[in-house]
């Protein structure tokens, strides 16, 4: 099986991403290391963002 098969995705539910994976604002905004970190603790090969149902609204 392939690796890349166990991926995970991101949806826009509350702060999870504003003000939770991502921190700053307009051209400064970053992933958050800690938030990076623990997504390579846990062996995610493949975040997918837009996830969910929030890819809806992009055509």
């Amino acid at each position: 099986m392939r690796r890349r098969t166990f991926g995970s995705f991101v949806e826009h539910l509350g702060r999870c991403v504003y003000g939770g994976i991502f921190e700053g604002e307009g051209d400064t905004i970053a992933i958050r290391e800690s938030v990076l970190d623990l997504v390579k603790e846990l062996g995610v090969s493949t975040v997918r963002y837009p996830g969910g149902n929030f890819v809806s609204g992009y055509r």
